[in-house]
């Protein structure tokens, strides 16, 4: 019986010491900052880090939205590194951030882009931090998109991520991740979509207006600065030479009626070949399309064919351009290092030489279901 009671009592002695060993250690809601979205923009040779940080309307497990309020609030630092910026942010807020939320990182037009691992170490150095994360351009400042207040059912970086991956998903802008921008230095050039702010609220009585953000094209990026901007009207060709667009819509006009088709069910196969020492390069592009008009069957055959041969028209545009531009967003020249070393021997490594003499061909299917 003594034997039992000492046991017992041991287990008691054990539990209460694990207990107050995680209370020590354990941080209280109120000290922990989930950051969901940050901005990052150059000043002079120093970085400014904007990062939103989730506002619960509640005290500890009630963690809901307020809709009627700005659900983040912002916190900045600024530092030499993007590291030492988010460092003064933690020391700014009194939180300890955790990263693991983070959905969106967005940049600002002046970020030198050239040295995305230098760039990014603060990401490399935390395994919370997803490498699917979301990155995007802002067309002015990223502090301006970090602070625009969006009042939803959603926080406001889940926000902003919607309208991101909706315009993505449409082929409207190019999709871009921490993992695709990492790749950078091996490709030269990247692409990632752009955001504005396009109307500032101002305040109104007890109840004030959202600010307006939306996307508005594609940056590509060449020699780590904004090359070109791609609008959200030519995004389709490119978003599909990328395989990023998941769905799309095209107007095809037949027996004097124009007809709206929903694209879907994208796939893209390119090939690279070496055709008597001259590069030749061809890309396969199959969709099915589903007109908002009943068709007879007679009609779907002529639709078909009339829609593969505008998206193959489109796309083959948008490919030379890239090249003609040397904004090599697929990144081709790996492609000819990795198959074709002894060409490009031959050539004396000039992967620009072979590119310039390239041929290429742009094949689109189209199945009207």
């Amino acid at each position: 019986m003594k034997r039992a009671k000492g046991i017992y009592l041991l287990i008691l002695a054990v539990l209460a010491g694990v207990m107050f060993s995680t209370f020590g250690k354990a941080l209280s809601i109120d000290r922990r900052g989930l950051v969901h979205a940050m901005g990052i923009d150059a000043q002079g040779s120093d970085y400014l880090v904007t990062v939103q940080v989730f506002k619960p309307s509640g005290a500890g497990a009630e963690t809901s939205v307020d809709v009627s309020q700005t659900n983040i609030q912002t916190v900045s630092g600024h530092g030499k590194t993007v590291s030492e910026a988010v460092a003064e942010c933690r020391a700014v807020s009194g939180k300890e951030l955790f990263f693991g939320h983070m959905q969106l990182i967005c940049l600002g037009k002046d970020v030198d882009m050239s040295a995305p691992e230098e760039l990014f170490a603060f990401a490399l150095g935390d395994k919370n931090i997803s490498p699917t994360a979301q990155i995007c351009l802002a067309k002015d400042k990223a502090s301006d998109i970090m602070e625009a207040r969006l009042s939803s059912e959603e926080t406001s970086a889940e926000a902003l991520l919607s309208m991101l991956e909706v315009s993505c998903e449409y082929g409207r802008t190019v999709e871009c991740t921490l993992r695709d921008m990492l790749s950078v230095a091996e490709r030269e050039c990247t692409i990632l979509p752009v955001m504005e702010v396009t109307e500032k609220s101002e305040d109104s009585g007890e109840k004030s207006e959202d600010d307006k953000v939306a996307p508005v094209g594609s940056a590509v990026i060449k020699d780590g600065v904004p090359h070109e901007l791609i609008p959200p009207e030519k995004g389709l060709e490119t978003a599909l030479l990328c395989k990023k667009a998941k769905k799309g819509s095209i107007v095809a006009k037949l027996d004097g009626k124009q007809i709206s088709c929903a694209l879907e069910d994208s796939k893209v196969r390119w090939n690279l070949r070496n055709k008597d020492g001259k590069l030749h390069l061809t890309c396969d592009i199959e969709l099915t399309a589903r007109p908002d008009l009943e068709i007879t069957p007679e009609e779907n055959d002529p639709l078909a064919k009339q829609l593969s041969a505008e998206i193959s028209k489109r796309c083959s545009k948008a490919l030379d351009e890239r090249l003609k531009n040397g904004e090599d967003i697929w990144g081709l020249k790996q492609m000819i290092k990795h198959y074709y070393p002894k060409l490009l021997l031959e050539n004396k490594g000039s992967t620009d030489k072979l590119t310039a003499q390239m041929t290429s061909e742009i094949r689109a299917y189209v199945k009207v279901g």
